[in-house]
């Protein structure tokens, strides 16, 4: 049976992209917050080696009340590897961002707020909510952060939106992590939008014409639901 590795770098840059892969386990499924320590790791060795692979790349961790998802991309990293070159052109490591509705610690620096949409007609609810994961670490990695703070998840037939704060919780937490959370904004962050304030933002959004008015309401659903 082929050998998969699993990891967070890729061993060398020849290694050629196969295509996303996932493992995930609903709540109630599982009792490790540790994805290595449940099958989760075993789906993505199984779909790697069905691709024809030898290492599957991690991109995220998400988990919440409805279970853990880790998104990975499966490669082929048989092939002989080049010369290492240093500079631009060589790869840059994926950042990590995990998503979560607490905060690992109180040490975690606000970004500012985010969201993330999951659409598609064919699609499931869970592929839909996939989507709007995706999107939300996409933007928390896009402004330099590694942790996506849910706030609210709003939804209807068309699709899944979800709204949140972006983190940066890099820096080595206090010795003392026993005290409620708290966030540290950055000396020139404003502080967390009050629900006036983000209702007022998503009204100029609509008024400039810079959303649609089905992601007007669905946004706006997400606000009022999570008073």
């Amino acid at each position: 049976m082929k050998a998969v590795k699993i990891g967070r770098e890729l061993p060398n840059v020849a290694c050629r992209d196969l295509g996303p892969i996932k493992g995930s386990r609903a709540a109630g499924e599982w009792a490790a917050a540790d994805p290595k320590e449940h099958d989760t790791y075993g789906q993505l060795t199984s779909s790697t080696r069905q691709l024809g692979g030898d290492h599957a790349l991690i991109r995220a961790v998400a988990k919440d009340a409805h279970g853990i998802t880790v998104t990975a991309t499966a490669y082929d990293c048989s092939g002989q590897a080049p010369p290492v070159q240093a500079g631009p052109e060589a790869p840059a490591p994926v950042k990590l961002v995990k998503v979560g509705r607490t905060l690992p610690h109180r040490g975690c620096r606000e970004l500012g707020m985010i969201w993330g949409t999951g659409r598609g007609w064919g699609q499931n609810s869970e592929e839909k909510m996939q989507g709007a994961y995706e999107e939300l670490m996409s933007s928390t990695r896009s402004v330099g952060g590694d942790y996506a703070l849910i706030d609210a998840v709003g939804g209807d037939a068309r699709g899944i939106t979800i709204s949140g704060h972006a983190y940066d919780c890099s820096a080595s937490p206090p010795k003392e992590d026993d005290a409620p959370v708290v966030v540290v904004p950055a000396s020139d962050a404003k502080p967390a939008a009050s629900v006036e304030e983000r209702l007022r933002r998503l009204e100029e959004l609509k008024a400039k014409g810079l959303i649609t008015p089905e992601e007007y309401a669905t946004r706006r659903r997400v606000i009022v639901d999570g008073l």
